[in-house]
């Protein structure tokens, strides 16, 4: 039986504020190999603020707009993985993003998260849960994609789907005509065990996804296993059985293996040992993780697992990148009215062209709540206002006077976009945690669908600002931060800037404890005039709030 989640106890709450930082170190870091001059970004942390500094065209704009480009990738639901061109970014075509001076003709991925992309599901399953080796308790997992190009048919496609946890690899890799050629499991060569139709790329997503075969054993409507390598794990069991048991009870057997704890084989070891059966106990007693019989089970399971848990971990990524919200460096000028139009009004264009039809459709009570939330951090807000089919924007300080917003410096425009797509984000509803309560466990047991953190891209945030008021906007990033923690969302700010006062005034926030080194990341972006190919750096900022690790002079201008 499953309730929402009005009925939280104190105990209830404490697990759902576990449940909330476990969530935020679900996608925790991106990796970027060969595009445009990112030649190889490192792994690059994804904290609450991540500010990318740099000279211009030092790659930083190429490292932050690759949020944007999956998201339009996944909207645009193209032949191609990736959509180099559309609404949201250009990049032209794979030859123009590619780095052109590295010799390697495909662009890298690399996804670093935890092991609840491979676990959202709602439902409880029956023993079958018990049976997961993917990965481990308190494990990250390493997701990489090879994107490759294949130039007679012009279109690009998946060269490989390569995954790592612990000592784990697995290594998926397909034929320009998208036929699966490797399935390999440690080193275990998968691919002869399977239908090697079972991988195939679905319009819309960008990892391989997994058909599912109905096994007669056990099966639900949302959750099927692949039948054939199952019975081969039953098979490999069976052989060492003497007398041989009935295939049913092997398999019960092996849905009883629990992986629960953070190292994979020993404890799935240990419920070997444990849990089977009498038969089988003398041969599997002094079985040890480098057994080679043990690493053949373990393996089997393991490609059996990756099966079942690789259309959880490419609906993770797809609502990851889904989720993704972007504000260009050149938004749109103020006009003195706008026209009435349909337009999209779940969120802020990334040029802020919409805007105005935002506002109008805000409701009475939100729009005064966006108001108040403005006028506390800036002292001026911004309201719509109907005549005649038009709306005009008029920006309202505390003093009453009111103007319309081109009468405004441009600055004004500017910002309003960044802000109410960042009001947005902030007072989302928070995630809501379901109830379990079933006969054997007579607790109320609460399940969470551990939500994607909120991505916010913002380029150069500080165009047209007095650097009072980037101030004061730096701030508000801080501020929304903290209300957002407060409301169990797990959002991150990606900032990339030009600007000395947001990057001083983070550290001064610091300084006064208003908001935690740990929770910001500066990545450094430098291009020597000769080379083509970027180099990624780290800063941070300490207790403190002085930056360290920070180049001399790298903002500074050359001496004259």
């Amino acid at each position: 039986m499953l309730l929402s989640g009005s009925f939280l106890t104190d105990e209830g709450r404490k697990t759902r504020n576990e449940a909330t930082n476990k969530r935020r170190n679900s996608m925790d870091a991106i990796r970027i190999e060969n595009l445009r001059s990112l030649t190889d970004t490192g792994f690059v942390e994804l904290k609450p603020l991540t500010l990318l500094v740099g000279e211009n065209s030092s790659g930083k704009s190429s490292f932050l707009r690759f949020f944007p480009l999956l998201r339009q990738s996944l909207e645009d639901r193209g032949p191609d993985p990736i959509s180099w061109y559309g609404r949201l970014v250009d990049f032209g075509s794979f030859e123009e993003a590619v780095e052109r001076k590295s010799g390697n003709e495909e662009i890298t991925f690399h996804f670093r998260m935890g092991p609840e992309a491979f676990h959202h599901r709602v439902i409880r399953l029956p023993p079958i849960d018990d049976i997961t080796l993917l990965p481990p308790c308190g494990k990250t997992v390493s997701c990489t994609l090879r994107i490759g190009y294949n130039k007679i048919q012009e279109r690009g496609f998946i060269k490989a789907c390569l995954f790592s946890f612990e000592n784990y690899k697995i290594n998926i890799e397909f034929e320009e005509n998208r036929k699966i050629k490797v399935f390999q499991v440690n080193a275990f060569d998968a691919l002869g065990d399977i239908d090697k139709e079972i991988f195939y790329m679905k319009s819309g997503h960008i990892l391989p996804y997994a058909k599912s075969a109905r096994n007669d054993f056990y099966h639900e409507s949302d959750y099927h296993i692949d039948s054939y390598l199952f019975n081969l794990i039953v098979s490999e069991i069976k052989k060492h059985i003497k007398p041989p048991k009935n295939k049913n009870s092997i398999r019960s057997a092996v849905y009883g293996f629990k992986i629960e704890t953070s190292d994979a084989s020993d404890v799935l070891i240990d419920s070997v040992k444990r849990d089977s059966s009498i038969q089988w106990k003398p041969h599997v007693c002094n079985w040890t993780t480098d057994n080679s019989d043990f690493k053949l089970l373990r393996d089997r399971m393991l490609a059996f697992d990756i099966i079942n848990s690789l259309n959880d971990l490419d609906n993770y990524v797809y609502n990851f990148f889904l989720d993704v919200r972007y504000i260009a460096p050149m938004r749109a000028t103020a006009e003195r009215y706008y026209r009435v139009q349909n337009m999209v009004l779940n969120e802020v264009d990334s040029q802020g062209q919409n805007l105005a039809m935002i506002m109008k459709n805000l409701s009475s009570s939100d729009q005064k709540k966006f108001q108040n939330w403005t006028k506390e951090h800036f002292g001026f807000f911004l309201q719509a206002d109907l005549s005649g089919g038009h709306v005009s924007l008029n920006v309202a300080d505390t003093s009453g006077e009111i103007f319309n917003l081109m009468d405004m410096g441009f600055g004004y425009s500017q910002i309003f976009p960044i802000l109410l797509q960042l009001w947005f984000l902030i007072t989302e509803t928070p995630p809501t945690p379901i109830y379990d309560y079933s006969e054997d466990e007579p607790d109320w047991t609460p399940i969470y669908i551990p939500d994607s953190p909120l991505i916010f891209a913002i380029e150069q945030p500080e165009l047209h600002l007095h650097p009072a008021l980037q101030a004061k906007l730096a701030d508000v990033f801080i501020a929304a931060i903290k209300l957002a923690r407060e409301n169990n969302i797990d959002l991150r700010l990606i900032i990339e800037t030009h600007s000395e006062v947001i990057i001083n005034r983070v550290g001064h926030r610091i300084a006064y404890k208003e908001l935690d080194n740990e929770d910001v990341n500066v990545v450094l972006f430098e291009k020597e005039p000769a080379a083509l190919s970027t180099k990624v750096s780290f800063s941070a900022y300490d207790k403190d709030g002085f930056l360290t690790n920070w180049p001399m002079g790298f903002l500074e201008p050359d001496m004259i």
